[in-house]
Order: structure tokens, then C-alpha cells, then sequence
């Protein structure tokens, strides 16, 4: 393969981190990511030097690709930590993803067949409209705006598996608009938009399954793009509340439940008043999971919901 100072490689890349690409250039141009070393080290420094130039004005910082025979943008080193990430520190590696969260909470029960059978027209309204949460890309990495937004998706990314694996195209449109919707605008997110626009396209012209697993993927690259505690406690947050709508006190029971709780989502990510949110939950749970405690664990989950994600 040709050195990475190859004009032509050079100049592939820049145009894939300027959004330019598609098809198979694009496939291209992150298989050279993929088999590259040198590719990926640059890059990773240069990401990693971007954020620290971006979190601290002062002194700057001076991106590594400057030495390259092609200047790349600033927007480079962001966009390609989706591609690399991935290699260098195990994004992800052992979180509970928003499919193993909706398996839980729509796998038959008993004789009333698939769980979440009840759920009333329109469970996917969480929000009445998309108000509040200014672009990421223009706040501090870690502000309020930012762990909005990134609670925002992490409570979409359930909704959209639970409406795939019911079944509910309908839902799932809705949820895909709101993701790609608080999506824009973010610096450097167009990858991660298009991956969800894409996904939207071929529902109902591929087999069900095969949204679920693109479903996924997308998971894995916004999760990776995000990289905000706030991202998963809103995917435990988002699906208990949903199970305890339709009075699924098994879900708390169960290994992604109150135990996940207690050991990953109080771990960070949420203001005090959302963990006194949290305890509050955790203080019902433990009196016994009848439909009036379940109720009020989802009026209260319900109101957390409503005031982190607007």
C-alpha cells in the first residue's frame, strides 16, 4: 500500500473528513484508515491534540497534520475518532447496548406473548419538539448542552430498537427524524447523521433483522462520536421507564436493572438533582415492584426524561 504522504491518499481523506464522500470512495478511504498504521497514528494524535486545543485556547496546539503535504481541517481530527476510536481504546467494550435493553423489555412474558403490547399510540413522543439544547459543537466539552443533547440520544437509541423489534415502522421513522434532527448542526456529526439518514432509507425494503443490526452499527458510531457518560445512563433511564409503563417489574430484576443501576449509571454522567432522581427510584424499587410503586417510578423517570433531554 502507498505511504499515507501519497498525495492522492492524502487528498482522499481530507475530502472524507470534509463530508465530500460516498459510495465506494468512501469505502475506500476508510479501508486505508483500517490498514494503515501510520494513518491511524497520525490521525489519533491529531485528534487528540484538536480536543486539547479546543477544551484550552491557550497555548495552542499545533495539529500534527500540518506536517503533511496537504493541510487537513480542524474538522478532520474529530470526524476520523469515529473510524479509529474504535482500535485504540475499546469504545464501548462491555457496555449494555440500547438492543440488549429492548430484547429485555419485548421478549414474550408468559401468555401475554411480546412485552410492551400495551404501550399507548404515540410512546415515542417523548419530547413535543426539539427546543433547548444549543449545538454542542458551539459549547464547552461537558457543559449542560452537552450532556443534553447527549441524553437526548441515548434515550432515542432504546426507542429506536424497541420500535424495530416490535415492528412499528412508524415509531421508528419518528424516532430516526429526532436523532438525526438533534444531530443537526453538531460539529463534525455529519457522519454519524448520514449513517441514521441511511438507516431510515431502506426501512421496510430490507428484512427486519438487518435494520436491527444497522441499527446497532449506528448505535456504536454515535456512542463512540457522544463519548459522554450521560449517553448511557439515558439508555438504562429511557428503558426503565418504558418497562416500568407497561408494569414490567422483571426488568428491574433482571441484570440490566436496579443492580446495573446501583454499579454503572450513579458511576457519573448526571447533575445531583437527576441522581436524587435516580435514588429516589432506587428507594421504590426497593419496597416491592407493584403496579402503584411501578407508576410512580415511571411519573418520576417520566419527568427526569422530559427535563434532561429538552
Amino acid at each position: 500500500m502507498d505511504s499515507i504522504d501519497n498525495n492522492d491518499d492524502s487528498e482522499l481523506l481530507a475530502a472524507l473528513l470534509d463530508g465530500k464522500l460516498s459510495g465506494a470512495e468512501r469505502a475506500r478511504a476508510i479501508k486505508l484508515l483500517a490498514d494503515s498504521d501510520e494513518a491511524l497514528e497520525l490521525f489519533a494524535s491529531a485528534a487528540r491534540d484538536e480536543r486539547l486545543a479546543r477544551e484550552t485556547p491557550e497555548p495552542k496546539v499545533e495539529p500534527i497534520w500540518r506536517h503533511w503535504k496537504i493541510a487537513l481541517p480542524i474538522a478532520a481530527a474529530a470526524a476520523i475518532t469515529l473510524a479509529v476510536f474504535p482500535r485504540l481504546g475499546g469504545v464501548g467494550r462491555g457496555r449494555v447496548q440500547a438492543s440488549e435493553f429492548a430484547s429485555d423489555l419485548t421478549k414474550p412474558r408468559g401468555s401475554n406473548g411480546n412485552r410492551l403490547v400495551s404501550l399507548t399510540s404515540g410512546w415515542d413522543s417523548r419530547w413535543q419538539e426539539n427546543r433547548g439544547i444549543v449545538r454542542v459543537g458551539t459549547s464547552p466539552a461537558g457543559s449542560a448542552a452537552d450532556s443534553k443533547r447527549a441524553f437526548r440520544l441515548g434515550v432515542r437509541t432504546v426507542d429506536l430498537q424497541v420500535a424495530l423489534q416490535r415492528g412499528d415502522t412508524a415509531a421508528a421513522i419518528h424516532v430516526l427524524d429526532d436523532i438525526t434532527e438533534t444531530l443537526s448542526g453538531v460539529l463534525y456529526a455529519e457522519g454519524v447523521k448520514e449513517t441514521y439518514a441511511r438507516l431510515k432509507s431502506t426501512l421496510g425494503t430490507v428484512p427486519l433483522g438487518e435494520s436491527i443490526d444497522r441499527a446497532k452499527s449506528a448505535e456504536h458510531d454515535l456512542h463512540t462520536f457522544i463519548h459522554s457518560p450521560s449517553f448511557e445512563s439515558a439508555q438504562w433511564i429511557g428503558a426503565a421507564d418504558l418497562a416500568a409503563q407497561e408494569h414490567n417489574a422483571a426488568f428491574f430484576e433482571s441484570d440490566h436493572g436496579i443492580r446495573f443501576l446501583r454499579t454503572k449509571v450513579v458511576a457519573g454522567g448526571l447533575d445531583s438533582a437527576a441522581m436524587g432522581t435516580l435514588r429516589r427510584v432506587d428507594s421504590l424499587a426497593s419496597q416491592g415492584l407493584d403496579d402503584v410503586t411501578l407508576n410512580a417510578v415511571h411519573d418520576t423517570l417520566r419527568k427526569l426524561i422530559q427535563a434532561r433531554g429538552n
